[in-house]
């Protein structure tokens, strides 16, 4: 077995290494192949009676959900588009949050290794080609190999046959998606980010020849189109998972209704689409199924199919499975196991997949089995360790849990990175809202006016919080003209990724910061990397949590509770930078943690540090114990074109036209401008031209 399958302990929808066991589950995987099936065949005949299929799978925790959705992938692709979609803790699904998760997955991988969007397009233009959609990659390597202007006449071709199929497509749209195979990389980025939904830049605007990003009323539209095309060859296949997490506490609240809503529309407007809703049997009899109307549940449950946990047979095999690939020098089976451990393995009721794999994985490092710890060890197992306390290792477990989630956003923070997007601000929210019970006296809530996403409370008073994520200057502008407005109303908190600071050039946008910072009712919060990563991962853990899918170091679930428990008294979320800001504690305080973040050197005790009022300057001694001006006023020029920035934002763009310049000098530069420079805080500097 590769080191990548054992620490495999929950199914990777997109995981490379992938280990099966064919029988197990056959008729659930199985009835959404036919599905997939029955829209090729029907493509191939009548493709005006293309219709939609939803089928509901459920199971217990660890019966393999996820797994199911890995299997069908490796099985079906490219000849499927598959999209696995978690629902927001937050908010309330729409069809732009499932556009935006479709098209975010189309540059996924398919098990062959081509880009769903390749797959996609190559696929239909196979179909229309007449040549078959079983051989996309040799589809579009023949329109490669064609000269621009022939292959762009080519693809006239192939859309005027798809507008006499069904007239009702959106053109800009579709012409977008069938570029996307034979863009440069750059350009292919920016048009699955239109195409998406997203706010699009200045710069990724201009390279597809657009004029704006797609409205969110274009979405639904966007959606038809989409999966009609797809349908004619690589037909989207849509799972949702983890729907327990939409169950509220009063039961059928307005995110379980919008799910309803969204699932009905789909089955009724798009074609050829396979909708699979996975979810916990008990949690989806309870409080899931009993909320729809008849209408939504002729539309929702077409067909049922539960998992089940694997028989005694199925266990040794998976077993077998796990020795065939197993590093190093082998025993014969039922090596590292033992006999009496296999037995009981193959006996004991309520076994999941991932509880045979995590034994295994111990009795491969040598530990002992109960059965063993009460006699004697089994001649063939000489344990090379002693088994680790359970309390000890549930813990292990659990951080085990949080790294692997921890990485997975970094991976997301980093794929953001590179191709120049913000994250989803409905993402964030969600993380802002998984922290907020661990911070006392703080209370998120959902519903809050737009542009703002939620509703925070604290010392008996209330502010509407916004993820000010915007990736073009229009937009933001839009979205801090309305924060003004509302801040009339009611306190506003704006929060952006640090990594996603206005730029220079943004100057109406940096001017609408200014102005909504001036009326003294709003505060900005620049959210940093690491609190970004940790945020998303919180959420990702205790979703997990909702749904079972959190083990402890036996394979055996760990509740809800639990793990809420263990993130209070491990993770210390009061501490995080973003948990003082909503709080309201000191920025200095904050300032001093994420410079020691930084730089690895102990940040100052809170207690010990002063927060002046908006209007105090800075004392320099906090920064560096020799400020002496620099004589180029370079800080002051750049302030004074930025208008508003941050101070670290300020040290940085100083410190690239002057290396050698410390913050110390920045800082007595500003304190000798008097009172052209205002601070917010002790993080926030406002150059106050013509006062």
């Amino acid at each position: 077995m590769t080191v990548g399958l054992l620490d495999a302990i929950h199914a990777d929808p997109w995981a490379q290494d992938f280990l099966d066991l064919p029988t197990l589950n056959a008729r659930a995987s199985g009835a959404v192949e036919a599905a997939i099936e029955s829209v090729h065949q029907t493509s191939r005949a009548a493709p005006q009676l293309l219709r939609s299929t939803s089928l509901v799978i459920l199971g217990p925790p660890g019966a393999g959900k996820t797994h199911l959705f890995a299997r069908l992938r490796r099985r079906v692709g490219p000849r499927a588009v598959f999209v696995h979609v978690r629902p927001l803790v937050h908010a309330e699904m729409n069809a732009r949050f499932l556009l935006g998760e479709v098209v975010r997955q189309l540059g996924f991988l398919t098990s062959q290794g081509m880009p769903q969007a390749s797959a996609l397009v190559g696929s239909l233009l196979g179909y229309l080609g007449g040549v078959g959609p079983e051989f996309p990659s040799t589809v579009l390597a023949e329109y490669a190999h064609l000269s621009a202007t022939a292959r762009e006449a080519r693809l006239d071709l192939e859309l005027e046959r798809l507008f006499a199929l069904w007239p009702e497509l959106d053109e800009s749209y579709l012409r977008r998606l069938l570029a996307v195979p034979f863009a440069a990389p750059s350009t292919g980025r920016a048009l699955l980010t239109w195409l998406s939904g997203r706010d699009c830049d200045v710069a990724q605007l201009q390279r597809i020849g657009a004029t704006a990003s797609l409205g969110e009323e274009q979405a639904f539209a966007a959606l038809r189109t989409l999966a009609a095309v797809a349908a004619l060859g690589a037909p989207l296949v849509i799972m949702f998972d983890q729907l327990e997490n939409l169950i509220d506490a009063e039961g059928a609240g307005p995110r379980l209704r919008a799910y309803a809503h969204l699932a009905s529309e789909c089955v009724d407007t798009l074609r050829g689409t396979v909708v699979v809703h996975l979810a916990l049997d008990s949690e989806w009899q309870r409080g899931i199924e009993p909320t729809f109307n008849l209408s939504q549940r002729s539309r929702i449950v077409m067909g049922r199919e539960l998992l089940e946990l694997p028989r005694a047979a199925e266990r040794e095999e998976l077993l077998r499975r796990f020795h065939e690939h197993a590093p190093g020098l082998q025993q014969p089976f039922p090596w590292p196991l033992g006999e009496r451990r296999l037995g009981r393995l193959r006996a004991s009721a309520g076994i999941t997949p991932r509880m045979l794999l995590l034994e295994f994985r111990r009795a491969l490092d040598g530990e002992l089995d109960e059965l063993d710890v009460e006699g004697s060890a089994a001649p063939e197992q000489q344990p090379s360790a002693a088994p680790a306390p359970p309390a000890q290792a549930e813990e292990r477990d659990l951080d085990g849990e949080w790294q692997s989630q921890l990485q997975a956003a970094r991976e997301l923070l980093q794929r953001a990175g590179e191709e120049r997007q913000p994250l989803d601000a409905a993402r964030l929210a969600d993380g802002l809202f998984a922290c907020a019970p661990f911070l006392p006296g703080l209370t998120l809530r959902a519903g809050a006016k737009a542009p703002a996403q939620l509703l925070l409370q604290r010392d008996g008073g209330r502010e509407a919080l916004a993820l000010v994520q915007e990736a073009h200057p229009r937009s933001a502008v839009a979205v801090l003209n309305k924060l003004i407005a509302l801040s009339s109303s009611v306190p506003v908190v704006a929060v952006r990724e640090q990594a996603r600071e206005f730029p220079p050039t943004w100057k109406e946008t940096l001017r609408k910061q200014a102005a909504l910072l001036e009326t003294g009712r709003a505060r900005w919060i620049d959210l940093s990397p690491r609190d970004c990563a940790r945020l998303l991962a919180l959420a990702a853990l205790l979703q997990a949590a909702r749904s079972g899918d959190v083990s402890d170091a036996s394979g055996h679930q760990v509740t809800e509770a639990e793990v809420e428990a263990w993130a209070k008294s491990a993770l210390d979320l009061p501490s995080w930078p973003i948990a003082q800001a909503l709080q309201g504690a000191s920025e200095a305080a904050g300032a001093s943690q994420q410079l020691a973040e930084e730089t690895d050197v102990p940040s100052v005790p809170s207690a010990l540090v002063h927060t002046p009022p908006p209007t105090e300057r800075l004392p320099a001694a906090t920064l560096d114990a020799s400020p002496v001006p620099h004589p180029s006023g370079s800080a002051l020029a750049i302030l004074r074109r930025l208008r508003v920035a941050s101070f670290e934002r300020l040290v940085r763009e100083v410190s690239r036209l002057e290396p050698t310049t410390s913050r110390a000098t920045i800082q007595a530069e500003l304190e000798a401008a008097g009172e052209r420079i205002r601070w917010f805080g002790r993080s926030i500097v406002f150059f106050r031209s013509g006062e």
